[in-house]
């Protein structure tokens, strides 16, 4: 199988890093070629990994990104 690489913005959405992040680290283990790179605050993502595992952390990796575009 191919190697898949997604970046996501976790900052998105109505819940932001609280929904994105442990729904990438799902699709991680739905996917064993699947590589993530978090895009977004890395003092918002970071404590959200706290139970990944050392597998899933080798196919993340975090993309600081410190301007935000609102919606409104």
């Amino acid at each position: 199988m191919t190697r898949l690489t997604l970046a996501l913005d976790v900052m998105g959405g109505d819940f932001g890093p609280s929904v994105t992040v442990p729904a990438a680290l799902q699709a991680l283990n739905s996917n064993s070629q699947l590589t993530l790179l978090l895009v977004g605050n890395p003092d918002a993502i970071t404590p959200l990994l706290a139970k990944a595992d050392f597998e899933q952390r080798s196919r993340l990796q975090i993309i600081p990104a410190q301007s935000v575009i609102a919606s409104d």
